[in-house]
């Protein structure tokens, strides 16, 4: 069994782009751009690694054209921004948003064991693969990596507080 998600862990939620204008701005690219993490006066984590990271205030957040541009309290100059430029965003597990029945986030549910309906292990969930007509689950098995299409009838149960995800695979996964 897996262990229930640490709350704690930073969690990237975007990455920082180019610089705007010549007061600090840069864009950012989010994960989720329906988020709603990036807030006025909160503080994130900004670096290339969360253990590096440094904790920065978000002085100002807009959203220009579907995209978010955001200004740090300390970087008011366009050479400030352009020093975060591939610098990922982080924040805090605690402070996502609560799911609804039946949603899941993907930091989550990365390390479940992933089980068939007979009960036979397939492996551990590694990453979630966005495609244009549905998720891929990928899992890391003892014979391999197998890829799940996350649809009707083959993702049967998704249990955290279990540390599984119970599927029925499609024949040609149990032909491996």
């Amino acid at each position: 069994m897996s262990e229930k998600p640490n709350k704690d862990i930073p969690i990237a939620v975007g990455r920082l782009g180019r610089a705007k204008g010549l007061k600090g701005h840069v864009f950012v690219e989010m994960y989720n751009p329906e988020t709603s993490l990036l807030n006025e006066g909160s503080e994130v984590l900004v670096g290339k690694d969360p253990k590096q990271a440094k904790s920065m205030e978000l002085l100002q957040v807009l959203e220009q054209n579907s995209r978010y541009v955001v200004r740090f309290a300390h970087a008011s100059t366009r050479d400030e921004a352009e020093s975060l430029t591939g610098s990922e965003l982080f924040v805090s597990r605690d402070e996502f948003p609560e799911t609804e029945e039946g949603e899941f986030y993907v930091c989550d549910m990365i390390g479940l064991e992933v089980k068939d309906s007979q009960g036979k292990r397939l492996g551990v969930l590694v990453d979630v693969m966005a495609t244009a007509s549905n998720d891929i689950y990928v899992v890391d098995g003892d014979k391999g990596e197998v890829l799940l299409p996350v649809i009707p009838g083959v993702i049967k149960q998704i249990d955290l507080d279990g540390g599984k995800i119970t599927v029925d695979p499609p024949e040609v996964v149990n032909a491996f």
